[in-house]
């Protein structure tokens, strides 16, 4: 109980007005000492309270749901439907834990903390997943199922961030005197039980796994792309289904920056085609408004990626110009997901059930664009031509060293050594 009352925003606001008063009153008899006369203590900020007939009003208390509706209709606009669904996760945690009725000024550091603690064990996709549950009661359903609680210590921190924002808001708009959730911090073990275990990242398709995928029934032989996709069939669908997988593990693109490709992004300099990645949307004559958006990860993600040869004898090339749209995958809607990748992850997973070869976190659609890594470094090729590739730096960077015109020469150079040894996919030529 004490502990909870030091650490109230409001208890720590008295004890500072109490410290200022003791301060004030000590100087104010010092200064009437030496003009040896008696202090006066009245303060007269004080004096409109000592009319016998006014009418004090305290202030009206701000309330948990009320700062929740007002910071997210504030932040809405700014910000995309994906950052704003991570932002409703804090929010909803804020809540859950300390209550929509519960007045700011009432909320502890302890109960900061214990949000804290629980944006460690929200198992992903949490809403998703574990449906009308709370988050608490999503992290214990998680932990009994895996084993063990989930243990998300990067993602708790963004959470932990956007709590910060929430309260630093609210103090901002002279809701609450000062942040509860200031000295918060994630905590984090000692050390994890290996160093294999805290190893994060996507683990890459092995050439014998590449042999698995590219031989299911959607590359040999299906019922269809949809329902049927893993079931042997008479039928070659190409469409996202097909293409994606190899597309990434030749060009090394995230799932995003391919599905969003148009027909405008597959160019050719100096009889070399490439991928143009960007977020510049030529299509508004082929598809409604809003049907589909264009977005990059990061700025360095601008880049351009040369098509390597194994995708035009599939026939990619051929593909695109068959296209009857701008939009190269307009099979892969949005729906009510915030971006296509969404839909794709989930039928992706789907496509790969059989295989037996998809581990959560570790064998995933990103683990091709790993893969593509592997076989430049395999083909010897340096890391600022894989940077480049790959988006992790700014393309003007290289731009300025060889010229645009030249640098897409030297880049197909490069993507043209890339080969997985062993991997045959003739079966899939167009001649």
């Amino acid at each position: 109980m004490t502990a909870d009352l030091r650490s109230s925003p409001s208890f720590q606001q008295l004890a500072d007005r109490l410290a200022e008063a003791n301060a004030e009153i000590a100087r104010r008899r010092l200064e009437a000492v030496s003009d040896n006369r008696h202090p006066t203590l009245q303060n007269p900020l004080f004096a409109p309270a000592l009319e016998p007939n006014v009418e004090i009003m305290p202030q009206r208390s701000v309330r948990v749901g009320e700062l929740v509706d007002k910071y997210l209709k504030h932040k809405e606009p700014g910000i995309t439907k994906s950052r704003f669904d991570q932002l409703k996760t804090a929010t909803r945690a804020l809540e859950e834990e300390v209550g929509r009725s519960i007045p700011l000024s009432e909320i502890t550091r302890a109960q900061c903390q214990s949000i804290a603690d629980l944006f460690v064990v929200i198992p992903p996709w949490a809403k998703r997943h574990y449906k009308r549950m709370s988050l608490q009661k999503a992290s214990e359903a998680h932990a009994k199922k895996n084993g063990e609680p989930a243990q998300r210590h990067k993602e708790a921190g963004k959470n932990l961030s956007k709590l910060n924002a929430i309260f630093d808001w609210a103090v901002k708009e002279e809701f609450l005197a000062g942040n509860p959730s200031r000295l918060v911090t994630i905590n984090k073990p000692a050390r994890p039980k290996s160093y294999s275990e805290q190893e994060e990242g996507y683990e890459p398709f092995t050439t014998s796994e590449l042999k698995v995928i590219f031989n299911q029934p959607l590359y040999t032989g299906c019922q269809d792309d949809r329902h049927g996709i893993n079931k042997v069939g008479p039928n070659r669908p190409r469409r996202s289904r097909f293409w994606l997988p190899l597309i990434s593990a030749f060009s090394g693109l995230r799932m995003q920056e391919i599905l969003q490709l148009e027909k405008h992004d597959i160019k050719q300099t100096d009889d070399v085609y490439y991928f143009d990645v960007n977020d510049k949307v030529y299509g508004n004559d082929y598809a409604p408004e809003g049907e589909y958006i264009k977005r990059l990860k990061a700025k360095n993600s601008l880049r351009k990626v040369p098509i390597h040869p194994e995708l035009i004898k599939i026939g990619f090339l051929s593909y695109v110009e068959q296209s009857d749209r701008q939009w190269l995958f307009p099979d892969m809607p949005l729906q009510s997901a915030s971006k296509m990748s969404d839909q794709f992850s989930k039928r992706f997973r789907v496509f790969m059930k059989p295989t037996g070869l998809s581990f959560p976190r570790r064998k995933v659609f990103h683990s091709f664009r790993n893969s593509f890594n592997d076989a430049l470094r395999a083909a010897d090729v340096g890391l600022e031509y894989r940077e480049q590739l790959l988006g992790w730096v700014d393309y003007k960077r290289m731009d300025s060293r060889y010229g645009s015109g030249h640098l897409i020469t030297k880049l197909y150079d490069k993507v043209a050594r890339v080969e997985y040894e062993g991997l045959d996919l003739s079966h899939l030529y167009r001649l």
